[in-house]
């Protein structure tokens, strides 16, 4: 005969494993999310550990003076090309700007703040480039030995220059000047323009990868992959969410590995 007595015990171990079941499936469905978001952080935060690494040698790998040169990149940083490109008559170097770079044939002589008036060879060994407040002077391999800063001796920018005999005379809007042994004197005779030409259309496609590659090193692009700029605002956003999740996958391991395993 059955009692009440042996029912409640019945009704007892029922709702145990009732709840013991239940308890086991909610870790298991824990572990499962514990897994799938583990995997999807580590993807991320691999990435910007990696990063990370690289950003922290920046100096001994030279990334800040390496450039990217991949187009697909360089698009996604709608890097535009070369507005104006034109070449000096230099007939003993091949000289081209574009918009205020100068390049001698494949290398990269320098970046300037204002407007390159003039870029001229002084015979195979040497460089003068012109812009409105400075004179430089490099060499053949696209190094810097001499400069100038016109601010000092001149009341005005210089508005034109030319080279003629490997003579350097410019103008601002005051009169006409020469640069003789160093020094800034007038000059008597009026400026010769040089002969420049000024590229057009498909003339301008053998340079345009040149210049639109001294634009992103390869220390910002780490730096925007390692923050999730690269990938736009929502990277931005994945990468905080990824080090909330990891604090997160940190405690519900431990929540996890301490529960009783049936």
């Amino acid at each position: 005969m059955t009692t009440n007595l042996d029912k409640s015990e019945k009704y007892d171990k029922y709702e145990y494993r009732k709840r013991k079941n239940a308890a086991k499936k909610r870790r298991s469905q824990y572990r499962q999310w514990h897994k799938r978001l583990g995997i999807i952080i580590a993807v991320i935060i691999s990435l910007v550990s990696l990063t990370g690494i690289g950003l922290n040698h920046t100096g001994s790998l030279n990334l800040g003076q390496s450039y990217v040169s991949s187009g697909w990149i360089l698009d996604h940083y709608q890097v535009k090309p070369p507005t104006h490109v034109q070449k000096f008559d230099a007939s003993q170097l091949e000289l081209v700007v574009m918009d205020n770079q100068v390049w001698l044939k494949d290398v990269f002589i320098g970046h300037y703040p204002q407007q390159v008036l003039l870029a001229h060879s002084l015979g195979q060994d040497s460089i003068i480039v012109v812009t409105a407040n400075s004179i430089e002077y490099y060499d053949a391999r696209g190094q810097l030995f001499d400069s100038l800063e016109v601010g000092f001796s001149l009341e005005a920018p210089i508005i034109r220059a030319s080279v003629n005999d490997n003579q350097l005379s410019f103008d601002d809007e005051y009169g006409h000047w020469q640069l003789v042994d160093g020094f800034i004197e007038a000059a008597q005779d009026k400026l010769q323009p040089g002969n420049v030409i000024e590229l057009k259309g498909e003339a301008i496609a053998p340079y345009v990868d040149r210049y639109r590659s001294r634009f992103i090193t390869h220390e910002r692009l780490l730096q925007d992959i390692h923050s999730g700029r690269f990938f736009g605002p929502l990277g931005v956003w994945l990468v905080d969410l990824s080090a909330l999740g990891l604090i997160f996958l940190a405690f519900s391991g431990l929540y996890l590995s301490r529960q009783k395993k049936y």
